[in-house]
């Protein structure tokens, strides 16, 4: 018998059985896109400029696109929704700038793509929470926890990302040249999302330019994996060393460079949380990592080095303080098959 674990929860429990997931985005009768079957709901406008709401376990998160800012203050447009899958795009939302929906396990991604640098830099949302949750602040990573009466985070906003459309991952990617301003109280924020005009200018950038702020229920996509980044030897990264600000989740988990190193964590679940991948009296005997490579900034080979974690970590681990690998389990990439890095939790370790 083979058993077959996902990263992302394929199906959800419901009149005590299990359903399939299912995230198409269906018209109903009043227009609002909802998505089909999962274990929390997201229904969008039919013309943008309306209320967006996602709900889960007694939390409702609904938020409005009101402004855009560039050289002037832009009021949303009303466009209309075109859906796809799991996905909407609301196109011209504001001169040069789409807005994007894509419905996924426990996230509701939303993105806005930038035609170019004289697009929009800064988008200003209100959100609204079910009463006895918060918005608990920008913490250091760049997220904005949500939680509950009790303190405990059921979800927030990861920190945003920005992708350009280079291949190049040194740097068509930044998690620190956006940035969320958050302002008001419960139970209604004001939550702009800025962007670095010198990021957008630069003679490095290829457009469409993606800018991702998302919502999320339960634990952050960091608890699985997230790279962290050597201070390195000559010009600083784009990203910082702060595990938890470089999740991968809409980009991908990056390593190695010609300056500094990044290393990457994974976990193939953690037992410890309520939707982890690998049920809690799971009996692992094997385990099996496959890499594929988005992009490379030039055709030299480059040593893939697997190991095995020295010990627990979490998504606010550094360079500074992360755990390191276990020394009897080195794995080369292209080395002795028969030989395993990690039974849970693994590093990856290369550089330029």
């Amino acid at each position: 018998m083979q058993t077959a674990f996902s990263t992302m929860p394929v199906n959800f429990q419901s009149g005590g059985g299990w359903q399939r997931i299912d995230n198409t985005l269906v018209a109903g009768l009043d227009g609002l896109l909802r998505n089909r079957a999962d274990d929390y709901s997201v229904a969008l406008p039919p013309v943008s400029g309306g209320p967006v709401v996602a709900a889960k376990d007694g939390l409702t998160v609904t938020s409005v696109l009101q402004t855009a800012t560039g050289s002037v203050v832009q009021i949303a447009g009303q466009v209309a929704a075109r859906a796809s899958g799991e996905s909407a795009v609301y196109q011209g939302v504001f001169p040069g700038v789409d807005e994007l929906f894509t419905v996924r396990p426990s996230t509701l991604e939303q993105s806005f793509r930038l035609a170019s640098p004289d697009s929009a830099s800064s988008f200003t949302q209100s959100v609204t929470l079910t009463p006895g949750y918060t918005l608990g602040g920008v913490d250091p990573s760049g997220a904005i926890p949500i939680r509950n009466a009790t303190g405990e985070v059921v979800g927030g906003l990861p920190a945003p990302v920005l992708t350009d459309s280079s291949p190049n991952p040194d740097t068509n990617t930044s998690t620190v040249d956006a940035r969320y301003v958050l302002t008001g109280s419960a139970p209604v924020w004001t939550v702009t999302t800025v962007i670095n005009k010198g990021w957008l200018a630069s003679a490095d950038r290829v457009f469409p330019v993606l800018l991702d702020p998302s919502t999320t229920f339960g634990s952050t996509p960091s608890s699985l994996g997230c790279y962290v980044t050597s201070p390195g030897t000559g010009a600083p990264p784009a990203d910082p060393q702060l595990c938890a600000s470089n999740t991968g989740t809409d980009n991908a988990l990056n390593y190695g460079s010609t300056a500094y190193t990044r290393r990457i964590y994974l976990k193939f679940g953690d037992i410890n949380t309520s939707n982890s991948p690998v049920p809690l009296d799971a009996v692992v005997t094997d385990a099996e990592l496959v890499m594929t490579q988005k992009a490379a900034t030039n055709g030299a080979a480059l040593d893939t080095v697997v190991h095995q974690a020295a010990a627990g970590w979490n998504s606010s681990i550094t360079w500074a303080n992360q755990p390191g690998g276990h020394p009897d389990a080195d794995h080369p990439g292209v080395g002795d098959p028969t030989r395993h890095g990690s039974d849970g939790e693994v590093l990856g370790d290369s550089s330029g």
